[in-house]
């Protein structure tokens, strides 16, 4: 059963928008498997769904440069139970 680590940080920049940093790994999993990953980020008001990612076997995305309209309270991988796994991890640096 698949595991996932969301590693992410935070930037606030000009006009108030914020700047998200990512790294998401996939692991646990055989070379030929894959998933579409879903991102959310809280913003106050609930879970919005950011975009995802689609993992293929043990490995490992970066997400660089995504401009959020505000500094989210929370970044978090399938945080609303949307992907079966064995392990969800979210850490912000």
């Amino acid at each position: 059963m698949p595991s996932y680590k969301l590693t992410y940080s935070l930037a606030g920049g000009e006009g108030g928008k914020t700047t998200l940093n990512a790294k998401l790994t996939q692991s646990g999993v055989s070379k030929n498997f894959a998933m579409v990953v879903p991102i959310y980020a809280d913003f106050g008001n609930g879970w919005a769904r950011l975009g995802s990612a689609t993992m293929v076997g043990d490995s490992s995305v970066d997400l660089t440069n995504i401009q959020l309209p505000s500094m989210p309270k929370k970044v978090a991988v399938a945080p609303l139970d949307d992907v079966l796994a064995e392990k969800i991890e979210n850490v912000k640096e």
